[in-house]
């Protein structure tokens, strides 16, 4: 009877302590300012902005503005809200894989990296079913859809963007106007497509868009330097090939996600030749 007493006095401390770590996660119990803070990043004439600009996003993702216009603008902050919150699960993978977050291991974003944490194949998977089963046929209330999930951290954290200097200021602005640009158009594309595996081939191509870019400049600024386009072939290759084992997570992960998407596409099509008269 000790014994049992003991073990269980010892799993409540370890259900204590896990729940105590799980709080201290959440900003409004682990930093005494923090809703001081918020007060001052909102209440702002920026802050002001952003928040017309997130709730304009959200209204247009709306797919049901007419008979929903206030229901269906909180359930799609929910769907965003969830989305981005798969980040969790990409940054357990890149803590044993540190060079398979992209933005932070291959172009060495840091501290601005919270604005990339979107970029990741778990919340381009719930984001592409969302499209998929939520938006198919909504072509442009999709585009809002998949420009608000991208927007949404960099409009919750824009002070960050006033404590970067002014070169890496420009290059995290670029990169964010291009992706959102992109996949405004990306998520209307999806949105088209018959079949979810089709729409997910098109969510890694985006994904590796930027070292396909990155590859190509790189190549054309060695040809250029040397002359040759020869000689700038080869070293482009053998700089953008070693980084190639690092892509080994997020080409693992997206594969097993294909090829679930692409059984769960055979089955409906099977169902649906069934029920076909």
């Amino acid at each position: 009877m000790v014994q049992i007493l003991e073990r269980l006095q010892a799993f409540l401390a370890r259900l204590l302590t896990l729940l105590g770590d799980l709080l201290y996660r959440i900003p409004l119990f682990s930093q005494p300012d923090y809703l001081s803070d918020q007060w001052d990043k909102y209440f702002s004439f920026t802050g002001f902005l952003m928040g017309i600009l997130f709730l304009s996003l959200l209204y247009a993702a709306n797919k049901d503005k007419a008979a929903h216009p206030y229901k269906g603008m909180i359930r799609v902050l929910m769907m965003v809200a969830v989305i981005n919150s798969c980040s969790a699960f990409w940054s357990m993978v890149c803590a044993r894989n540190p060079l398979a977050d992209w933005y932070g291991g291959f172009l060495a974003i840091g501290a601005a990296g919270i604005f990339f944490t979107v970029e990741n194949v778990f919340s381009g998977c719930l984001m592409v079913l969302a499209l998929h089963t939520t938006y198919r046929g909504r072509t442009w209330a999709a585009a809002s859809f998949g420009l608000v999930t991208r927007l949404a951290l960099v409009l919750m954290n824009f002070p960050y963007l006033s404590w970067l200097d002014s070169e890496m200021r420009s290059v995290i602005l670029t990169f964010l106007g291009v992706q959102a640009l992109l996949t405004y158009f990306l998520s209307a594309i999806i949105a088209k497509r018959k079949y979810f595996s089709t729409g997910w081939l098109w969510y890694v191509g985006y994904q590796l868009l930027p070292f396909v870019v990155l590859t190509l400049l790189q190549l054309l600024f060695r040809s250029l330097e040397y002359g040759d386009f020869t000689l700038g072939y080869q070293e482009t290759m053998s700089t953008m090939a070693q980084a190639l084992p690092d892509f080994t997570p997020l080409l693992t992960i997206s594969g097993i996600i294909l090829a679930v998407g692409l059984v769960f596409d055979i089955s409906i099509r099977a169902v649906g030749s069934r029920n076909r008269p």
